[in-house]
């Protein structure tokens, strides 16, 4: 069975999801961090730390657009 019909199995994933960003995202790499974390928000729509870490990333990028409207969204979710 795949990861979306456990939701303990999603929540594993979207667990080491978010350390393999937070790597790409110590080692300067924001755009691979972007990515996981638009993976990770594509599966779940609420987990607050890739709304937030993606948030970051976009403005190292200089996507400040972006940025903005992900970090309203990780402040939505836990405010």
């Amino acid at each position: 069975s795949e990861a979306g019909d456990r939701p303990d199995l999603t929540q594993m994933w979207v667990a080491l999801s978010n350390n393999l960003a937070l790597c790409h995202m110590k080692e300067k790499d924001h755009a691979k961090a972007v990515a996981v974390c638009s993976q990770i928000i594509g599966r779940q729509d609420s987990a607050v730390k890739a709304w937030f870490r993606r948030g970051n990333c976009q403005l190292q990028l200089g996507n400040l657009d972006e940025a903005c409207d992900d970090l309203k969204r990780a402040a939505e979710l836990a405010p």
